[in-house]
């Protein structure tokens, strides 16, 4: 058994608040079957759950209800059955062998929090467990899990498209994205942002490629042809790249993929209803009471409700294709609600794992101006093909 699991048992097993459950983890080089793994761990008191992520030798994670039974288990389960476990949070173990250094940074951090620094600047910079900043030197992940994990334990790192771009880094606990505030408001690599959602940067973002877009063209037109050349050197500036992509003038790198998923649409029956159902509470008055949309053929019978009122009414569907994997019909209602869309259907996955939906618009000219605006946009690290049913054989 290793000796750190003697001198610190407390670092290799901790508690996710999400589940209530004390977990503890390791590498299945052996292959152990999920049956004989909950035999295995089970000796040492109630599992709610095993689980690993995929592969053979991946890491594989145990599930205790109880927090005696981890412990008993990071004592025991080496001696007995072989099983090697691994410490979380290799940053966490390091400060604890360290306790000069770990002293050293705290002290650092509480000298730094007496500071003329006021509360209300410093939770400008932080929301809950996450703080955000520009990843200008374009920093790997794992150095900035290095620089942030100083301040606690890190939950994820997550970018918003490309490595440049914006970077949201969540804790644990909220107490060290407050620490991390306080403390890096400012750093050599980069600097905290004034903390803003990942929804609010992209509503900035279509806000400034839009006003662009109106400087060369007008809203009414789908037909841009401008000379692009300059876009293709490879020191095109990033705005005018970025305004290409949102202009539907697409550099040529792009064109291959997106010619690719267009034509893999196309084989898929796209005659979607125009009309919504409209739901309206009547606890007030139809004019005044809230309203929502549902599909024409809503699995609920919406109609047998005696407190609400159902009209159909017409609506503009747009296909939104080449949606991230993490991004649902939430997400997308309010990554377009600029344009007050009425209702996202399911995300679908088509068998080459194109995912896509319906977004459906009040009118036409709404469409267009959607189409316009926001085709070829990014999410994240993808874009997003935007288009009606009735466009997408004419591409």
């Amino acid at each position: 058994m290793s000796l750190n699991v003697l001198q610190y048992p407390d670092i290799f097993y901790e508690y996710e608040p999400k589940f209530e459950v004390w977990v503890v983890h390791f590498k299945n080089t052996k292959k152990i079957s999920i049956k004989r793994l909950i035999k295995i761990f089970g000796t040492y008191g109630p599992v709610k759950t095993i689980y690993d992520t995929g592969k053979g030798q991946d890491h594989c994670f145990v599930n205790y209800w109880r927090k005696d039974s981890a412990e008993k288990c990071v004592l025991n389960v080496h001696i007995e059955h072989g099983i090697q476990l691994e410490a979380f949070y290799s940053r966490l173990r390091e400060l604890k062998n360290k306790s000069v250094r770990a002293k050293a940074m705290i002290d650092h951090i509480n000298n730094n929090t007496k500071t003329d620094q006021s509360s209300e600047e410093c939770e400008m910079y932080y929301e809950g467990r996450s703080v955000m900043f520009v990843n200008v030197k374009k920093l790997r992940k794992d150095k900035i899990e290095r620089i942030f994990s100083q301040y606690g334990i890190i939950d994820s790192v997550q970018q918003t498209g490309r490595r440049s771009g914006y970077c949201f880094v969540k804790y644990i606990q909220e107490e060290s994205a407050r620490l991390c505030a306080m403390d890096m408001p400012s750093h050599q690599e980069f600097k905290l942002e004034k903390f803003k959602s990942f929804s609010v940067l992209q509503k900035e973002k279509r806000q400034k490629e839009m006003k662009k877009i109106s400087l060369s063209t007008s809203v009414d037109s789908l037909s841009i042809t401008p000379d692009n050349s300059h876009l293709y050197s490879d020191n095109a500036d990033v705005d005018e790249l970025e305004l290409s992509i949102a202009s539907g003038i697409v550099p040529r790198q792009l064109t291959t993929e997106r010619h690719r998923i267009i034509e893999h649409l196309k084989q898929f029956n796209h005659n979607v209803p125009k009309i919504l159902q409209k739901i309206t509470l009547s606890c007030s008055s139809k004019s005044d009471g809230k309203s929502f949309h549902v599909p024409l053929k809503s699995r609920f019978p919406w109609q047998l409700l005696e407190s609400v009122i159902v009209d159909q009414v017409p609506a503009e569907p747009v296909i939104i294709a080449n949606i991230p994997e993490i991004c649902g019909p939430d997400f997308i209602m309010e990554y377009f609600d600029l344009y007050q869309p009425l209702h996202s259907s399911l995300v679908e996955v088509t068998f080459e794992s194109i995912r896509y939906c319906y977004l459906y618009f009040e009118s036409l000219n709404t469409v267009r101006e959607v189409e316009l605006a926001t085709d070829n946009s990014q999410i994240m690290d993808k874009n997003i093909i935007v288009v009606s049913p009735d466009r997408l054989f004419m591409l």
